[in-house]
């Protein structure tokens, strides 16, 4: 194999793995961004039950 082929493949694999791990960890976040956001919305559903149940 000359020297060429055998970088020219190593800068493949290094992209092709750079790219998934960019994607899973986007994934990650969104993740996170997602149940924090439920998170919220739950705590704030909450407060507003207790701030009706007062006004009664």
């Amino acid at each position: 194999m000359d020297e060429g082929a055998v970088a020219g493949y190593g800068n493949r694999i290094r992209v092709k793995y750079t790219v998934k791990w960019g994607v899973q960890i986007a994934g990650m976040i969104f993740q996170t961004r997602s149940s924090k956001s439920q998170e919220i919305k739950y705590a704030c559903h909450k407060q507003m039950q207790q701030a009706q149940k007062l006004q009664i």
